[in-house]
Order: structure tokens, then sequence, then C-alpha cells
């Protein structure tokens, strides 16, 4: 990537604007219930503030149909506060005459966190004018969070055509990490595929396939190429209007490509669980479901993550947050902890059982990017990557002019 990093930028007594992704899970009262998201924007805080800038941080949470008391930002505010040991001061607008007023007020080192940028609609048009009036807020743009970057807003392209604008500490870590598992991963390399849909896997599966020793199928992933293989999945869930597509993707993973040879299966009733040999049968029991991947596939993704110098995980196993069905997710993730390579994992779900089952240790290197980090694994160019391209080559053409 050809994006400019804060290495060397003097960035003292400057207003900083960065982008950072504060979408952490919440309850029904608005109660933060994961702050992954929070924790990881702390070094990139911290580094700012040891460079004595000034800080203006601004993130979404959720989809806001207008003004929703739930999803202001008032609490996360007051959590990542407390996580630092510093005052976080919050503005009720991310754009207009109080927020303006506050940033004038900043010194050196404060932290002001806006107010949740979608409760603007013109945020997700990418509207430039709104991106103005972000601007002026700030000397300087950061794009900090992968996660948004496959999102072509105003907070993430449009505003990098106002104010010089980077790549941030951990937006520039993923890239790496990512960049590597495309380009130049140690072999063998071993990626774990799980979660609900094959249809957000597909491009990620046919470009890395050709680099990969191995590709580990589960979830419900797998129950669709289960049954493109010939077995009925009965009632599992399955993306029948994707089978076309898993046909071809067995044809072309050949042996790499490995897939379930038993599952755990919920009966029709959903109250009880058994163990069915896929390998053996044609069909599951009407009205069955497969959640988990059974103990022999367990034991053979074992065997293959043991030999891995490289991991990467994107999804679950099973249906984890069930008990009967954690048996899969929990067994990998401590396969994964007992390898001593390279091993990243992404995405929210990927992110919940590791958090869930304690196994945060047990990885390199975690990213919150889920939709982003497919569409980059995909191959695809995510736009608020390419609008900080777009930018690195601007800055340079105008220091250029300007010698």
């Amino acid at each position: 990537m050809h994006f400019r990093t804060l290495n060397g930028v003097n960035l003292q007594n400057k207003r900083v604007l960065v982008r950072v992704d504060y979408n952490v899970a919440i309850d029904e009262q608005g109660n933060i219930t994961d702050d992954t998201r929070i924790k990881n924007s702390i070094p990139t805080i911290k580094f700012l503030q040891e460079k004595g800038a000034k800080i203006i941080l601004l993130s979404h949470l959720g989809r806001p149909k207008g003004r929703e008391q739930k999803l202001m930002l008032d609490k996360i505010a007051s959590h990542l506060s407390n996580m630092i040991h510093h005052e976080v001061r919050k503005v009720d607008n991310c754009i207009g005459t109080e927020a303006e007023l506050v940033v004038a007020t900043l010194a050196g080192t404060d932290i002001l966190l806006l107010e949740n940028i979608r409760f603007h609609p013109e945020e997700e048009k990418n509207d430039i004018e709104f991106a103005r009036n972000l601007a002026k807020l700030a000397d300087i743009f950061v794009n900090d969070a992968l996660s948004v970057s496959h999102r072509n807003h105003a907070s993430v392209s449009a505003i990098t055509h106002l104010l010089p604008s980077y790549a941030g500490p951990l937006l520039e870590q993923e890239v790496k990490y990512f960049e590597n598992m495309i380009e130049n991963p140690d072999s063998p390399y071993v990626v774990i595929i799980g979660g609900a849909k094959i249809s957000d896997k597909i491009g990620v599966i046919l470009n890395l396939l050709p680099k990969v020793d191995s590709l580990l199928v589960g979830g419900a992933t797998a129950n669709t190429l289960l049954q493109a293989k010939g077995v009925d999945m009965a009632a599992s869930l399955v993306e029948r209007e994707k089978l076309a597509y898993a046909i071809n993707l067995l044809g072309d993973g050949g042996d790499k490509l490995v897939i379930p040879v038993d599952v755990v299966v919920e009966d029709e009733k959903g109250v009880t669980t058994s163990v069915v040999d896929v390998s053996e049968i044609t069909s599951l029991e009407p009205g069955s479901k497969a959640k988990d991947i059974g103990p022999k596939t367990i034991e053979l993704f074992k065997e293959k993550i043991a030999q891995a110098r490289t991991i990467l995980m994107a999804g679950p196993l099973g249906l984890f947050e069930d008990y009967r069905f954690s048996d899969g997710t929990i067994k990998i993730l401590r396969a994964i902890g007992m390898n001593d390579g390279i091993k990243v994992a992404g995405g929210g779900d990927t992110l919940a059982a590791v958090g869930l089952f304690k196994m945060q240790e047990n990885f390199t290197f975690l990213s919150t990017a889920g939709g982003a980090m497919l569409e980059f694994l995909e191959g695809k160019k995510l736009p608020g990557l390419l609008a900080l391209e777009q930018a690195a080559h601007r800055m340079s053409a105008e220091s250029v002019s300007f010698s």
C-alpha cells in the first residue's frame, strides 16, 4: 500500500481528526458489552498524546434512524476515559458551532470525542459538503479503522480530499498483516474459514486457494459444501442458491480444501444431539441440523494446524454460543494457541468466540475488521485505502510543486 503514515510527521499542537471504529457491542440499555475496539484504539491515542497532538475522535455506532439516545457516544467517552485515566470530552454533534467552539479550546494532548457520525445521513452518502464541515475541525486527518475502510463514506473517503491524510498505526498494522497473508505467508500456510455464509467467503477462498497449503472449512459455510458434495443436509443452514459455486470450489480446491468428515447434529425437536459421519451417508435425518464439526474433523484440522507456520482464522467452526456446539471452536482455538507461528484472526463472530473462551493470547494479532477484512483478502481495493493512496499522491505532487 502506498499511503502515508504518521512516522516523522510533526503533530505538536496540531488538531488531529482520527477516524476510529467504536461500533461496539451494546445491550438494550446502551451499555458496552465488548470493548475490544476501544482497547485497540488506545495505542494510537497514546502515540498522538506523546507527539503533543490535540486529538479529535470520530466514529459511528450502530445503524441509527435519525438521532437515537441509545446510540449516542457518551458511554463510550466515559469508558475510554476510565481505560486511559485521562479525561475524554464529548460534544453532542460532530459538526457545527458547538463542535467548533469546543475544538477551539483544546490544548495539546486533550481528547475530544465527537457525536455519532451516522446521525447525519450525509455520512453514508460520502457528501463532500458534510466532509468540508468535518475538515473545519482539524489540521490533519488519520484513518485508523480498517474495519470501516470498505465503506465509501464521508469520514473515510471524502474527508481525504480536504485535509492532509494519513494511515494510523492500527490501520497500518492490520494492512501489513493481511498483505502478508496474501503476498508472503510463511509455509505451511493454513486458513480456517467458518461462520454462517459461504457467499461472504467465496471470493476469499478463490483468492487464497493458490497461496495456501490447507484451507479448512467449518461452520454453516461447510454445510453448503457438504450439500454440494452430495450429502442432503436436511434442515441445516445451507445457501442453496450458492450450490453451483460450491460445486466449482470443491473441484478447484482439490486436496487443499478440507471439509468436515463428521458433524454434530441437533435433532428435529432441538432436544438431542449426535455425531454423524458425513463421509459414510448421503443424508442427515429429516429435520435435523448440523451445528458443529465432529471429533474426527477436529483431529483432522488439528493435524494441519500443528504443521502450520502461518494461520489465518475467519469465522467460528460451529454455533459456539450454545455449549452443545462449542467443542469444535474451542478445540481449534486451543490448537492454534499451541502453534508458535504467525496467527491472525478477524471478524466479529471470530473475536466474540476468542473473547468468550478467553483465548486472546493464542493469537499474534486480532483484527476487528469483518467485512473489510474479507474484501481485502479477496483482493478488492477498499475505498478508504484507495482514498489514502490518492491523498498521498496529491500530497507528493503538492510538495514537488512548492519546491
